[in-house]
């Protein structure tokens, strides 16, 4: 956490808002930190959840979408900075990502004639 929050929430409903809910830690370290302020309550809305990876049992209390066991990328989900204004959620293979990070490119961001 970079920065901690600037106003009050005590008595106020949270919703914490997320780009996707994988493994869980974020969201519940997030969730946990907001409690700690007395808020009336904390709820986690996330555009993407991905159960199939969870290892924390946390549940989303809003999600737009359940996504397969693939690696998102896309409508604000990143690969180490690329591709996250893509308009759509596209499936891709992580490794050949982690091999190299500009293989998509080409496909996802044609040249214009």
């Amino acid at each position: 956490m970079v920065k901690d929050l600037d106003h009050p929430i005590a008595g106020e409903a949270v919703v914490l808002v997320t780009g996707i809910v994988d493994t869980g830690f974020t969201a519940d370290f997030l969730r946990r930190h907001l409690a700690s302020f007395e808020p009336a309550s904390v709820r986690v809305a996330a555009l993407v959840d991905k159960p199939v990876r969870r290892i924390l049992p946390l549940v989303p209390d809003y999600a737009a979408l359940e996504a397969p066991d693939r690696f998102l990328i896309g409508y604000g989900l990143d690969h180490r900075g690329r591709y996250r204004n893509l308009r759509d959620l596209w499936t891709v293979d992580g490794g050949a990502l982690q091999d190299d990070p500009d293989r998509y490119v080409p496909q996802l961001y044609p040249v214009a004639p």
